[in-house]
């Protein structure tokens, strides 16, 4: 079980970052078309086939004929074959309930043909491997301390990205027409948000309601923007009046309207305190470092998650 954890582990790894990745290079807000995520579940699938090809074949014991060679490859591309639909089925079910994007994404290329890319990379690693084969070694646990902290990092920026771009992918309305800058406005019961500029946001916003008493304004923990091509809309926060009526607004560059509608689950999520994101992100790592710590401790040193033994 441990060493399919350790094999499986890259394709939540992957589904978090995949939004960070669609939207890096692109306007903030970005929506991306199906191609773009057929081609980058692609490039993950080619990665992860070619890197479990070259763990195994470099595995192979030294000298092994060509029987014994074909023996431990037909496993290895099967396997490479399996996770690849696992992560195909996994990407779909996000785009399709966390982030709503099946509408968006009916047009264009299929998951079915990139079955094959994986295999195909998994058996050029393994033959690369073959040229290195070496037996398993003992790896300090000093190294995988830093697999942990590097794991650990890579959480906290993909679940904060997850959620932040996801909820912009999943946007449906952002800035509403009645929009208005004005400082004193008539607002119906109900919730509103606060918007600015991309390069003009407010230092602070103060809202006021009639009876004289102010009003909370809450911001998001992640950068939540909007799908525009031109200039770039971020939401300040959102705030809640219990009855209609006229409210002041001293907010500079604060613009009032309905707030945004985020289809799926991530829309209330981008309101969760930052650090809870955090200490998710933190989750992956912390483990692995348990597991590195727990075992370095052991009188017998051991494989860790399928990896080389460890030493104290």
């Amino acid at each position: 079980m441990a060493r399919i954890a350790m094999w499986l582990g890259w394709i939540p790894a992957a589904l978090l970052l995949t939004p960070g990745w669609l939207a890096a290079g692109q306007h903030e807000g970005h929506r991306p078309d199906r191609a773009e995520v057929v081609t980058l579940a692609a490039v993950v699938v080619a990665v992860a086939g070619l890197v479990l090809g070259a763990h195994h074949g470099r595995r192979t014991a030294p000298g092994a004929g060509a029987a014994a060679i074909g023996r431990r490859l037909a496993p290895v591309l099967a396997a490479a074959a399996g996770v690849a639909v696992v992560y195909f089925a996994a990407g779909d079910a996000v785009f399709r309930w966390v982030i709503p994007l099946a509408a968006d994404l009916r047009d264009g290329p299929s998951w079915v043909p990139l079955i094959p890319v994986p295999v195909a990379t998994a058996a050029l690693g393994f033959g690369a491997g073959l040229l290195r084969r070496r037996p398993p070694a003992v790896v300090p646990a000093r190294r995988w301390y830093r697999v942990a902290g590097a794991a650990a990092i890579l959480g906290v920026y993909g679940v904060t990205g997850f959620v932040g771009h996801g909820a912009e992918m999943a946007t449906a309305r952002f800035v509403p027409a009645r929009t208005t800058t004005a400082a004193s406005v008539e607002l119906p019961a109900g919730r509103h948000a606060v918007f600015a500029r991309y390069n003009d946001q407010p230092g602070s916003c103060t809202v006021t309601g009639a009876d004289g008493n102010g009003i909370a304004v809450r911001q998001p923990s992640v950068r939540f923007t909007d799908h525009g091509d031109g200039v770039v809309t971020v939401l300040f926060g959102v705030f809640d009046l219990p009855r209609a009526g006229r409210v002041a607004v001293a907010c500079p560059g604060g613009e009032i309207g309905a707030p945004p509608e985020v289809r799926g689950p991530l829309g209330s999520l981008v309101f969760v305190p930052v650090a809870v994101l955090w200490l998710i992100g933190l989750m992956p790592g912390a483990l692995l470092a348990l597991a590195v710590w727990r075992r370095a401790r052991q009188p017998r040193p051991g494989a860790l998650a399928g990896a080389p033994p460890v030493s104290g």
